[in-house]
């Protein structure tokens, strides 16, 4: 089978793992890995900074207001996360999703809900046994 296209880190849109290992501080190119990665990598980098380690931090603190701030950033979380699952409704975005996170390196409670995400969207798409 003669692909359309090759990357540097990626034989396959839908490989789950990179084929070599990634340079420390790569800056990712159109070469190295399909579009879509680089479209979640960019989706996961707002949902990190702007929902999760606000909420994960705000969890940690003691603040006036922290009842009304912990609703307020619980619901950017659950908004942000579950656009982040719509679009794992795709399988090349599911693959993009399992590359990030085979090489993450930021907060390991992050990594976690990702998975469980992507677990969740995965476990919608197979029938149920009957």
């Amino acid at each position: 089978m003669i692909r359309d296209e090759m990357y540097t880190f990626v034989a396959d849109k839908l490989d789950a793992v990179y084929l070599s290992a990634i340079p420390d501080n790569h800056e990712f190119q159109n070469c190295d890995v399909p579009e879509e990665e680089l479209e979640i990598r960019e989706i996961i980098d707002v949902w990190y900074e702007d929902a999760f380690l606000p909420d994960f931090n705000l969890q940690r603190i003691e603040i006036d207001n922290k009842e009304k701030l912990i609703k307020t950033q619980s619901h950017v979380l659950r908004t942000d996360t579950a656009t982040l699952a719509f679009l794992l409704k795709s399988r090349v975005y599911q693959a993009a999703l399992k590359r990030v996170l085979s090489v993450w390196s930021r907060e390991q409670a992050a990594k976690t809900q990702l998975q469980l995400v992507l677990l969740s969207v995965e476990k919608m798409k197979k029938p149920a046994n009957i």
